[in-house]
């Protein structure tokens, strides 16, 4: 578990009922993702400060088979192995091939996702929900199911 991840996120909420965290929330990044034919493209606008980028498939649909490997903060966990990627983001951009192996993505680089929809049509950017770090700890979380990362208090960026 990224403790950068827990200790920023911390008091970085979007309703802080009043209370000033320090941030202004019209300084906020705005993110772009795009399920290429050959890879995930992300983009990030308003902020040249965020250094990661996770994805989590959180579709109700996959059950245990969901892909949480690449989430950043819990991971997958399955009998033998333990999977926790994190992909750092350079220059506000960042693209991932589809086809990584999960047992040696190289992260970064390459995602366990191999396209842009699964086998059944279902199209992956409706069923994944995405996370992102600044270097000052703050979190933001959008996509399928923000809920996924509720504990760690991570704000929703504007759309």
């Amino acid at each position: 578990m990224h403790l950068l991840s827990l200790l920023g996120c911390l008091g970085s909420v979007l309703d802080t009922g009043g209370i000033d965290t320090g941030y202004d929330t019209d300084d906020q990044p705005a993110f772009s993702v795009a399920w290429g034919e050959a890879a995930l493209e992300l983009s990030v606008t308003d902020s040249d400060n965020v250094i990661l980028f996770g994805l989590v498939e959180t579709d109700s649909g996959c059950g245990d088979d969901c892909w949480t490997g690449e989430d950043c903060t819990y991971g997958l966990q399955d009998t033998a192995t333990a999977y926790l990627y994190c992909h750092p983001v350079e220059d506000a951009a960042l693209s991932l091939a589809y086809g990584g192996e999960r047992e040696a993505l190289e992260e970064g680089a390459e995602t366990v996702f191999d396209g842009p929809s699964r086998e059944d049509g279902t199209l992956h950017a409706d069923v994944v929900t995405y996370y992102a770090e600044t270097e000052a700890g703050r979190c933001f979380v959008w996509g399928a199911d923000a809920d996924y990362y509720s504990d760690l208090s991570c704000q929703v960026p504007a759309e």
